[in-house]
Formats: C-alpha cells, sequence, structure tokens
C-alpha cells in the first residue's frame, strides 16, 4: 500500500526525464519474455508517451491494447497522483502524471481501496475526484507507471513491446544485478537500430548515450513470425 500511495517518481528523475528531448533506443529480443529481471524496474516506475487527453480507460484499453474486461475485474486497485480511483472513464491523465496499478490485495485496505468496493465510500474524502484539464504539451504526454503484484508479469510485456523510457542508470543496474539472468535470455540487442554484442553493454562510452532511454523487449519468435 505504502508503494501504491507513493507512486511519484524521484523528483530529480522527472525533471530530467520531461525536460530532455533527446533519447537512445535499446531493443532487446529474449528467447522467451520472463520477467523476473525486470520487474523491480516494472515496480519502480518507468514512464510512457500517450496522446493528450487521454483517460486511464484510454490509455490502457486504446493505447496499450489491454483489453477492457481486463481492466474492470483484473485492476483492483488504481492510484493517479496518490488517490484512490474508482471511475476510470473520467479519470484524465496529465503530463507528469503517476499511475499506480495493483491487482486485488487482501484484507480490509484492500478491500476498501478497490474500485468501486462496498467499502469504496468509507473512503471518498482520498478519492480522486477530476479537476479542471490542465494544457498538455502539443507533443504528447509523459506519464510514470508502476506495477504491483500479478501485474507485473501480466502487464509487464503489453508496456515492454510497446516501449518504456527509463533512465540510463537504472538500465545499468539491470546489467549489473550480478545474475546474469538477462544475459541468459538475450538473443540480439540494438543500441539505436545497431545491433551489438550483449558484452559490448560492459565496456560501452555510456557518456555517448542519452540519459533518457526508451527500452523495448521483444520475443525472438515475434520477429521471426512477422
Amino acid at each position: 500500500v505504502v508503494g501504491l500511495v507513493g507512486s511519484e517518481m524521484c523528483i530529480r528523475d522527472r525533471e530530467v526525464y520531461l525536460n530532455s528531448q533527446s533519447r537512445s533506443t535499446i531493443s532487446l529480443k529474449l528467447d522467451k519474455l520472463i520477467h523476473l529481471p525486470l520487474s523491480p524496474l516494472l515496480q519502480k516506475g518507468f514512464l510512457v508517451e500517450i496522446p493528450k487527453g487521454s483517460t486511464i480507460k484510454s490509455l490502457f484499453c486504446e493505447h496499450f491494447n489491454v483489453e477492457e474486461n481486463y481492466l474492470e475485474d483484473r485492476i483492483q486497485t488504481i492510484f493517479l497522483d496518490g488517490k484512490p480511483v474508482d471511475d476510470v472513464d473520467k479519470a484524465m491523465v496529465k503530463n507528469g502524471s503517476n499511475l499506480a496499478l495493483s491487482a486485488a490485495m487482501p484484507g480490509l485496505v484492500g478491500s476498501t481501496l478497490r474500485r468501486g468496493g462496498v467499502l469504496a465510500a468509507f473512503r471518498s474524502s482520498i478519492t480522486y475526484q477530476q479537476e479542471e484539464p490542465v494544457p498538455d504539451r502539443p507533443e504528447g504526454v509523459l506519464v510514470s507507471i508502476k506495477l504491483f503484484n500479478l501485474l507485473i508479469n501480466e502487464l509487464g510485456p503489453q508496456f515492454l513491446k510497446k516501449g518504456i523510457i527509463i533512465n540510463k542508470a537504472d538500465f545499468k543496474t539491470i546489467l549489473d544485478d550480478g545474475s546474469h539472468a538477462l544475459k541468459s535470455l538475450s538473443k540480439s540487442i540494438e543500441l539505436d537500430g545497431k545491433e551489438i554484442l550483449y558484452e559490448q553493454q560492459y565496456t560501452l562510452d555510456w557518456s555517448q548515450v542519452s540519459e533518457n532511454l526508451l527500452f523495448k523487449v521483444s520475443e525472438s519468435s515475434e520477429t521471426n513470425d512477422q
């Protein structure tokens, strides 16, 4: 619950993301889209770029192709800028917003925070209320998203295939986690469209790489099928 409510990214990191227009692109192709090495990244939080004027529902169902039934039945708790959301059709996502998503959580707290649950009235004073629309940047909107519990493995693939924006330091942390899990799964890796050997990442001059990375992950079989 603490992670859900405290869903804002580090202010310094968010300023770097929002102010910089330059991004390098790293694309990984894996044998299987197993997310164990990437789970901490998805839970810590990442950025996505979406069309301006998006509601929570349109963000997931139209931009990331999440089934409406999944949104209604599986994503039981949603926090927008630290407040629980009940109406995903009306809650607008603006530039710099923070979203935290969870499947059903146990106990009284989980029941109270659940969208549209019978105990939702008990938290009406903190429930998200749509404010007046805030003008967004014409080129799109950057939103921070955190995934928790079962949603990490269930929703993670859709975000990773589309591409998430992360800090360069976070990607280097994945490389240096000591488990070599990502290396064992990797079939190929591209940096800004140029294929490199996995080991080259360790000797890469990272000062020449943008602070912001558009990070994409797909299964090698998906490429072969196209």
